[in-house]
């Protein structure tokens, strides 16, 4: 391995063929022992040293030089061990392992060694955090009653607007008619029955669902018989008793899902 200057916190980190130096203090690769890597804002490469939990800080535009070496490092300590661990087969091989475990002599020996003052332990508050996303419960067909909802919230505008001319027609002809009052009330239930629909679609029981289908039913029933001066009401209580049947389809769907569910 070449020498390596890198620059960390205004200091310089060196790597040789056998230690890295930082702020003064030699630190062996053969001594390095569960090498180990910290991300995040403060990135640095974690390894037991003489009984202690070390990190070696650096930069993070240099993390790709970083990790090639510390690479080279875990190969190297990983060939000692296993090379340590096997019997010499002869006189030769075990003087060549000699020469190979070798350390270069130190170019100042008589420099002391004084402590480290940016190798930082290993912080024990930094725990691994799995997040685990709990999946919501949805009820039956519940992205159509939501349209559905949606949809009677526009159509309380558009009815009451038609109401309210269809009312001051039937007043300007005094022909006692009260179509446009029977508008105006199934808007009022559009606009209910939309509201309860959008907010009990995910509910467990069928009771929102219930009350959204009688809500519409009134609706459809406060229609009839309105046709002749307000061509258009009966076509919105048609409209209404649909959407009474498909929440008491959903209702039903409802209960027997959950009732299959109880059985298992």
């Amino acid at each position: 391995m070449q020498t390596i200057n890198l620059q960390v916190n205004g200091r310089t980190l060196t790597f040789t063929g056998q230690a890295v130096s930082y702020g003064g203090h030699e630190l062996l690769y053969s001594k390095m022992s569960n090498i180990a890597h910290r991300g995040g804002e403060k990135p640095a490469f974690l390894f037991d040293y003489d009984g202690k939990r070390l990190a070696l800080p650096y930069e993070p535009q240099d993390k790709e030089v970083i990790m090639k070496i510390f690479q080279q490092v875990i190969a190297m300590n990983k060939k000692r061990e296993e090379e340590a661990a096997r019997e010499p087969e002869s006189l030769d091989s075990l003087l060549a392992f000699a020469e190979e475990e070798a350390p270069v002599p130190n170019p100042n020996p008589a420099a002391p060694s004084p402590e480290p003052s940016k190798i930082e332990p290993q912080s024990a508050s930094e725990p691994q955090v799995i997040y685990v996303e709990k999946k919501k419960d949805k009820g039956f067909w519940s992205v159509g009653r939501l349209v559905i909802g949606i949809i009677s919230m526009v159509l309380f505008i558009l009815i009451a607007f038609q109401s309210c001319a269809a009312g001051l027609s039937n007043t300007l002809e005094e022909n006692g008619e009260l179509s446009g009052s029977a508008g105006f009330f199934t808007a009022v239930m559009f606009l209910i029955a939309g509201i309860v629909g959008v907010c009990t679609r995910n509910a467990k029981g069928i009771a929102g669902a219930i009350v959204t289908a009688v809500l519409y039913f009134i609706g459809a029933l406060l229609t009839i018989g309105t046709g002749d001066t307000y061509g258009d009401l009966p076509i919105w209580g048609g409209l209404s008793a649909v959407f009474g049947i498909v929440f008491v389809f959903c209702a039903v769907k409802t209960k027997l899902i959950r009732k299959k569910q109880s059985d298992k």
